[in-house]
């Protein structure tokens, strides 16, 4: 089953936890995510102790890591998507040669306050991953994004700085900037979203490697599943609402957002919300909450939970207008949407009605409206393709600012 692999992926992790540093090496199969794992320990023990006993052996559904390497030769267009979501990224992470500089005098300090707020050291030397642990994440948060960071040097053998960064797993942002007036003292962090009062570093979250608890699959397998399930369901023949189906109870946003649904006085709002039963759900191994045959609503909302949700990327591939609810928090791929042409932009403070006047002028204007529908899935389908994800990670930690960071630290 989905979860077993990444129980016992996670149980052989905390195994290891009591090392300082631990090299997670693992075979890497994009369309199958983190199956087959190795560890091999900083340790004189590990020799003795490493499961290279146990491991499966080969074959064509778990080839070796190289395999699957696709060596991208040339930079994308200065002007493209990727190009300019790097540059928002260098230019607002906080991320400097004066941090570094104030972490090598003041390094105990600085080193202090990221242990307490992060989940996860990770150091690559010599292009070998070692990770230190030091609060448990939820699920398997780290674990996937780890194992991002090891898919990354199996794509780009050599070509990955030698690394110290500090993960955040969590969803709300921990760097403020009200507290360091000059954003380049800040520490850099790496999480998985921000807003206009964060400071941090922000990398792909770890559902593009999967999320086993609740039966999602890697993103690259995911995009496949999803292409298939929308030819059977074209977008002239799904249901002519908005559709929302999600966890209410984190508050803010996504409870308000249940207002909008039909109600008994006769109110339609031309949406229909669901409430995903989580107890349910996860008794029936999640086999009713698969994403890719949620495409069955001529338009699909965006809300974010607490802070952001990884369940953007999932609802623009569907090849339905998005109706996107105004957040202030952003991920990394975020920022390359444009209104009106990616997604149809909702004003939080008058959810209901502008919800229904998006889906009453996309029934009134279906070819206008599909178009918007397949620019977001075309957005999904090639700007979000695995090879540009990971283009993306190795220039945001090989950016300049951040290698003369890491040399800085080293000395």
């Amino acid at each position: 089953m989905a979860s077993s692999f990444s129980k016992s992926l996670q149980s052989n992790m905390n195994a290891y936890s009591s090392f300082f540093l631990t090299a997670v090496l693992l075979e890497v199969d994009e369309t199958a995510g983190p199956l087959t794992t190795h560890h091999h320990l900083g340790h004189p023990a590990s020799e003795s102790s490493s499961p290279a006993s146990t491991r499966p052996p080969r074959s064509s559904t778990h080839a070796p890591a190289q395999q699957h390497v696709h060596r991208r030769q040339q930079h994308p267009p200065r002007n493209s998507v990727r190009h300019r979501q790097r540059r928002r990224a260098r230019s607002t992470s906080g991320t400097s040669t004066r941090t570094c500089r104030r972490g090598a005098t003041r390094g105990s300090r600085g080193r202090r306050w990221n242990a307490r707020a992060t989940r996860r050291r990770l150091v690559v030397v010599a292009w070998r991953a070692y990770v230190e642990k030091y609060r448990p994440a939820f699920q398997t948060r780290d674990v996937f994004t780890l194992w991002g960071i090891l898919q990354l040097l199996a794509r780009y053998p050599g070509r990955v700085p030698d690394l110290d960064l500090m993960f955040f797993c969590d969803d709300t942002p921990e760097v403020h900037a009200a507290a360091y007036p000059d954003p380049s003292m800040a520490p850099p962090l790496f999480m998985y979203c921000k807003n206009d009062s964060a400071l941090g570093i922000v990398l792909p979250d770890w559902t593009f490697g999967g999320w086993p608890e609740v039966n999602i699959r890697p993103w690259a397998p995911f995009l496949e599943e999803v292409a298939r399930e929308i030819r059977l369901v074209p977008w002239l023949d799904r249901e002519p609402y908005a559709f929302w189906k999600g966890n209410p109870d984190v508050g803010g946003l996504p409870s308000d957002l249940m207002r909008c649904n039909a109600s008994d006085n006769g109110k339609d709002w031309n949406a229909r919300h669901v409430r995903q039963d989580w107890e349910d759900a996860d008794w029936n191994g999640f086999k009713d909450s698969n994403l890719a045959r949620q495409c069955t609503y001529t338009y699909k909302i965006y809300v974010q939970g607490r802070t952001w949700s990884v369940s953007q990327k999932y609802i623009l591939a569907c090849g339905s207008p998005m109706l996107r609810i105004d957040t202030p928090f952003h991920d990394f791929f975020s920022r390359g949407l444009v209104a009106s042409k990616h997604y149809w932009p909702i004003d939080a403070a008058r959810m209901c009605p502008s919800i229904k006047s998006a889906v009453d002028w996309g029934n009134a204007h279906p070819v206008q409206a599909q178009r918007m529908g397949e620019e977001g899935s075309s957005f999904a389908r090639d700007e979000l393709s695995m090879d540009y994800v990971y283009d993306y990670m190795l220039r945001t930690t090989g950016n300049e600012d951040f290698a003369e960071c890491q040399d800085l630290c080293r000395a």
